[in-house]
Parts: C-alpha cells; structure tokens; sequence
C-alpha cells in the first residue's frame, strides 16, 4: 500500500516549505517518502523528474494558449489529469511508499471543475490511499474578514473533494502567532468577538458553524514536535500502523 498527501491551500500560506520540510522528516524517520510537485506556475528554482514543469513549461503555454495565469494553470493541470505522464510516475517510476503532493494555490483548482478530482482517482486508482492538508496561515487569526472566508472556502473545498477522501486544516507559521492555549480558542476569539457588526459575515459564520469543517491543526516548521503531530495526523486519518511502512535500508543496517 502506498499513501499520498496533498497539500493545498491559498498561495502564500508556506505549502512548499511544508512540503521539503516534511519530507525532510519523514526520510529522518527512515520512511521512504518523495515530494511531488504539481504546480505548473511555481517559482521554485528546484526542479526534478518528480515535477510537472518538466514537462509543461508554463510561460510558453499561455503564449500559446492565449490564456491568463489562472486559465493557464487549469488548462494544464486538465492536460496532467488525463496524459499518461502522472500514471507512469507513479506506477512505473516510484518506489516510495509515502508521496508528498504539492499543488496550487489558485483555489478553483479545487472548488471548480473536476480537475483536482481527476488527478485523486488517477492515484487511487494505482492503489494510493489520499488525504488532503488544506493550509491556512496564522494571519488568518488576526483578521475576522480573513479568516472566515478562510474557513468558508476551506469547507467548500472539502464539500468538493471525493467523498471517500479525508482531509484536515492545517494553520501555518504558528511561531508567529500570538500565544493561545489551543487553535480552537484562537479562532473562537477572532471570530465572536467581530461576528455581530457585519451581516455578511454573520452569515458566513453561522454557515461554518451549522456544517463544520475539516479537523484541525497547528504547525511550527520550527518544531520537531509539530511535525511528529502532522505525521500522526495523517496517519490517523489515513488508518496506517507502523508496519505499513517499508522503512530504508538505512534503518535496516
């Protein structure tokens, strides 16, 4: 058995550094794991067999497609859900049994359209078990306007998703926030306090509250502990024991 987890959420929010980072640990762990990138539009200098811009080069696309940025990303990422490039990776390249998904932070990619659902089935149906880590980062906590809709698009994105595919909210750079006992009570305190002087926002909040959400889930890339609560965050949702993973050789020896 082999496990994907997919890291979305809007740009700026630290998925990639969330990406090598938890990689980073999981290979200290000595779990065979890789990261994936699946951003066609990244600006990451990194590039490896293990990235679409490898083979979609994303300026020269919306030359030629005559599309924005945004137009563009779709287009693509609709070419990458129904080319062979992203099945041969992963049936025919991979060896890992744990794969890191980085992907946009345009959020259509996961609220419209099939696409993103596309893109799951073709990894569950090569025997990956999925789960998503939708990011939001601790500004969102400082900012009822912010955050609410953080949190609205976070539950429509889940609402998207395949039914039989868990997902959690993650909130980035807590080293930056201010301190709180728990998440919860950040978020409660950012949004009661506000709620009340602004219908629309009201509405949003009650919406929130009446349909819930994704569990949740505080990180600090600074701490080990935090990424030891991620890893066992994914591996509770996901239903995995220790003995699902093939650990590398380096533990072996």
């Amino acid at each position: 058995m082999k496990f994907a987890v997919f890291i979305i959420g809007p740009a700026g929010v630290g998925k990639t550094t969330l990406c090598r980072a938890f990689n980073d640990y999981l290979q200290s762990q000595h779990i065979n794991s890789n990261h994936l990138n699946l951003d066609p539009a990244s600006h990451d200098a990194t590039l490896t067999h293990l990235d679409v811009r490898s083979n979609w080069d994303f300026d020269k696309l919306m030359q030629l497609y005559q599309l924005g940025p945004n137009g563009t990303l779709m287009h693509i990422l609709s070419e990458v859900s129904n080319d062979k490039w992203l099945a041969d990776i992963l049936d025919k390249k991979l060896e890992d049994d744990f794969l890191i998904v980085d992907c946009p932070g345009q959020l259509e990619v996961y609220i419209h359209g099939t696409v993103f659902g596309n893109i799951l089935e073709t990894f569950t149906g090569l025997g990956y078990r999925c789960c998503v880590l939708f990011l939001l980062d601790s500004t969102f906590l400082s900012n009822k306007r912010k955050l609410c809709n953080g949190l609205t698009i976070n539950l429509c994105s889940m609402v998207a998703l395949p039914q039989e595919i868990p997902m959690v909210t993650v909130f980035t750079k807590m080293d930056l926030a201010p301190s709180f006992s728990c998440l919860e009570e950040a978020i409660d305190s950012t949004l009661d306090q506000y709620v009340g002087d602004d219908p629309n926002l009201e509405r949003k909040y009650e919406l929130i509250q009446n349909h819930g959400g994704a569990p949740m889930l505080s990180f600090d890339i600074n701490s080990t502990d935090s990424l030891r609560d991620l890893f066992d965050c994914c591996k509770n949702i996901l239903g995995l024991e220790e003995t699902d993973f093939a650990f590398n050789d380096e533990e072996a020896s």
